[in-house]
């Protein structure tokens, strides 16, 4: 009878004993039966069956794991990688809530800092220094850290992540008097983010008091482990002393609803594969879902063989090349199909696709390939196609050597996109995109990707005709004597690595721009961040926008420093080029291609002296579609931050230099701007603007993403969307189809 009610002993001997139990009443009748193999999981993640643990971010490697019910991430992934993994399944985030990892990222004070920041400013919350890595043990008993990681967890899912990936939580083994704390603050976690999923890393021993407030429990080395002594992969001692009472405690709490994810480690290859089958059979022997990785989670999703020992009959796999497929209106666009075979299979693959977006056609290169090899799958998006998500189908078929059809099925998520707006953030080294700009709120600080590796302070961007990205970096190597900057180009839609570098003739460059032949001019301002001159004279140079990697630009003039030293770069629509300067001018070099040595020229405005002053530093620069010229900047000594409009044409084209009057500027805005920088107009008229920082100019200052709308671009007018940014030195702006 006590089975009935409390049938979670009898069921954890027999699964650890391998036996298949059905218990019974008494008289065999089924009124009471219970499969011990049969009981089911009840937290937010009950459903999971398959999962992985990834901790980089190969775009290959996320397309392969958005089949998975559970993906476990650093939180470096974009938000279109994780909307690909939560097509099927969720993705939790990595949080170390039981130490501080000294060279790891966290928000502090609104900006990211190292670890090491955190240990300086409060080393009365940690305790001694964990000998095997580069962190200090937390005390979790103290209120300022619980704090610190609810902040931490909450900037996370902001980020779009399904929940929480608790790590170090065995911290409480080395420190068992922190046992309270870190109870106290898993259950914290818990009663902040009730919807969110939290999964447990080791920690076993609390499991029964934290048991109610997490969705999982990771059993990290259940079976598998890798040796640094023997440099290879081995079983886990199962005989280790402690270990069965941890299995016992993992156990208990699988029985009673929750979730075990057996981790282990091996690699895909022959010589593993007796441990591999040992490992997957053990974990599903208890009722735990099984996994493995390789030693640093950094290769990615092993499958396993099903059943043990491996297949004996051949196969192929079908891959895209992109998490999601994302289209820009108007234009063409490709991507790449790959097939790969095991165990010899040689059958051709036949590709077959289904679509249901208007405006919207596919094409296949080939429509049957070889395993092993590609085939591309070409788009044409229409110009009014409107903005959203569709549905996609591949289908690959093939026939097996035992004459049956092989059929693997692909159903990536396709966005149609009309605009983006770029961001650079020299706070931060990164660059962020936001995907139609008409549907972002004042609340959105998501954006739909990022860049996947830091960029030494990128000052400005700018979007090709064909949807390359391309990013000044100002300081190329920050620790040398003199560094020279680069200049990075990204494929469209994808920040994740440059597809390009160029790394030779940049002296600090500060400004991008890109005419209507596609031709990349870029100004090489000559000083440092100090004010210092460095280098040779400025110039300006220029790239062809399909260069490759490496390609030297060409040299186009030197801009008299008697104007000051150049920041950024605009074109208008005769493919004149447009330079402020750090002596608050504007520039103007008609026909700049054909320019050579140290032109006058041709335009010179002055925003200081006639009978109004406007700005005495100029920031950046922007045209409408009317020729109008909008500078964005800073008067009296920087106290006001202004952007201006001067009427077009309102200048001399003769080098002489023209001071702007009251009636050349009807329009001056002030509303909302905190030092504003990029500025660029969408296809709607809106003027959008980026401010460097806000009202307090603190450290702990954010700058902001600013519209102010095409119907009411006057003196007056406020801005319609302010959408804080994550950091200070927000500086470059472009707005365009990708």
């Amino acid at each position: 009878e006590a089975y009935r009610t409390d049938y979670v002993a009898v069921c954890a001997d027999a699964l650890k004993a391998g036996f298949h139990t059905i218990i019974f009443d008494a008289e065999l009748d089924d009124t009471f039966r219970l499969s011990c193999d049969e009981i089911p999981s009840t937290t937010r993640l009950a459903d999971v069956n398959t999962y992985v643990t990834y901790y980089q971010q190969d775009a290959e490697r996320i397309a392969e794991m958005t089949e998975l019910d559970l993906s476990i991430v650093q939180p470096v992934l974009t938000s279109d990688q994780i909307r690909s993994l939560q097509s099927r399944g969720k993705a939790v985030v990595y949080l170390s809530i039981g130490e501080i990892g000294l060279s790891n990222t966290y928000w502090y004070n609104g900006e990211q800092v190292l670890g090491q920041v955190i240990y300086d400013d409060h080393n009365d919350w940690f305790l001694d220094q964990n000998p095997n890595f580069d962190s200090y043990f937390a005390d979790t008993r103290i209120e300022g850290w619980q704090d610190f990681i609810v902040e931490q967890a909450g900037i996370l899912l902001d980020q779009g992540y399904d929940g929480l990936f608790l790590d170090t939580v065995d911290t409480v083994d080395v420190y068992p008097a922190t046992k309270p704390g870190m109870i106290e603050l898993i259950n914290l976690l818990r009663t902040t983010y009730p919807d969110s999923a939290l999964v447990q890393n080791r920690g076993i021993n609390i499991i029964p008091d934290t048991g109610n407030d997490v969705d999982a429990l990771m059993f990290e080395v259940f079976n598998t482990y890798y040796n640094y002594d023997d440099a290879d992969y081995t079983a886990t001692n199962t005989e280790t002393p402690g270990y069965s009472d941890l299995v016992d405690k993992a156990l208990n709490y699988r029985l009673n609803g929750g979730v075990v994810l057996s981790q282990d480690f091996a690699l895909p290859q022959p010589q593993y594969e007796d441990l591999i089958c040992y490992a997957r059979d053990r974990a599903l022997q208890h009722l735990f879902v099984p996994s493995y990785a390789d030693k640093f989670f950094q290769d990615g999703l092993f499958s396993y063989p099903d059943p043990c020992p491996w297949p004996e009959e051949s196969g192929f796999i079908l891959a895209l090349n992109a998490p999601v497929i994302n289209l820009s209106k108007g234009r063409i666009q490709f991507f790449d199909i790959n097939t790969t075979s095991y165990l010899g299979h040689d059958a051709p693959v036949s590709l077959s696709t289904q679509e249901s977006i208007p405006q919207v056609s596919s094409f296949l290169g080939s429509d049957t390939v070889s395993p092993g090899q590609s085939t591309t799958l070409e788009f044409h998006t229409g110009t009014s196609q409107a903005p959203g998500e569709f549905e996609y189908t591949i289908t690959a078929t093939s026939e097996a050597s035992t004459g049956e059809t092989l059929t693997q099925t692909l159903t990536p998520t396709v966005f149609v996109h009309s605009e983006t707006i770029w961001v650079t953030n020299a706070g931060l080294s990164n660059i962020v995109a936001y995907d139609e700009p008409d549907t972002l709120s004042n609340s959105t600080i998501i954006p739909a990707r990022k860049s996947g590796t830091a960029i030494a302070q990128p000052y400005s961007v700018a979007v090709a005709q064909l949807g390359h990205t391309w990013i000044v970096e100002n300081v190329g190597n920050p620790d040398a004597t003199q560094p020279a900057g680069r200049i990075l180009r990204y494929a469209p839609f994808d920040l994740s690595e440059p597809e390009a570098t160029f790394d030779t003739g940049f002296n600090y460059p500060l400004g991008i721009a890109i005419d209507s032949n596609n031709t990349v001019w870029i100004a090489n301002s000559g000083i440092d961040w100090s004010g210092t001159p460095r280098g040779s004279a400025p110039n300006i140079v220029s790239l062809p926008h399909n260069a490759e990697s490496g390609a030297e630009p060409t040299t186009a003039f030197t801009v008299d420093t008697a104007y000051g030293y150049p920041k950024n770069l605009a074109t208008d629509g005769t493919d004149n080029l447009w330079i402020t300067t750090t002596y608050g001018l504007v520039l103007g070099y008609l026909s700049p291609g054909a320019l050579s040595g140290t032109p006058t020229p041709n335009v010179i405005i002055s925003l200081t002296g006639g009978d109004a002053n406007f700005l005495d530093t100029t920031n950046n620069l922007t045209f409408d579609t009317s020729g109008n010229l909008w500078v964005s900047g800073t008067y009296n000594s920087g106290s006001q931050s202004r952007i201006i409009k001067i009427t077009a044409n309102a200048w001399t084209a003769n080098g002489v230099t023209t001071a702007m009057n009251n009636a050349d500027v009807p329009v001056v805005l002030t509303n909302g701007l905190h030092t504003p920088w990029g500025i660029d107009f969408d296809a709607s008229g809106n003027l959008w603007a980026v401010n460097s920082t806000d009202a307090s100019d603190t450290d702990t200052s954010r700058g902001a993403l600013l519209r102010y709308n095409a119907s009411a671009l006057n003196s007056a007018a406020v801005p319609d969307k302010t959408i804080v940014l994550s950091s200070r030195y927000t500086l470059g702006l472009a707005i365009a189809r990708p």
